[in-house]
């Protein structure tokens, strides 16, 4: 087990990087609004080369995006494990017998 101090910094770097990860999130879905009216736009005035590229865009935001929650995801266990670690330093106090220096944060 980490001491509750590096637990409590980790926790801040993870936290933030999870924040900074929902923003991407938050802007990929705004550019993909925004790219589907384009393409509605596109399929109205039957100008199929735009049809075409706007779709192809779309695919690799989705792609983006999908990467994005993926790390997301990882992210969040981490800070969850991160949060658990420090409420048990907390509980049981920062020596913890021979579990001590390790945190396992690979889930």
């Amino acid at each position: 087990m980490e001491p509750i101090s590096r637990v409590i910094g980790m926790l801040m770097v993870e936290d933030a990087e999870l924040i900074q990860c929902c923003e991407q999130i938050i802007l990929l879905d705004s550019k993909m609004r925004d790219l589907q009216v384009r393409i509605q736009r596109a399929k109205q005035n039957r100008q199929r080369t735009f049809v075409y590229s706007y779709t192809f865009r779309m695919s690799i935001l989705q792609g983006i995006r999908h990467m994005y929650v993926q790390y997301g995801d990882r992210k969040a266990r981490r800070v969850i494990v991160l949060r658990e670690e420090g409420q048990w330093n907390e509980e049981k106090g920062s020596s913890n017998g021979p579990f001590k220096g390790q945190l396992n944060l690979e889930r």
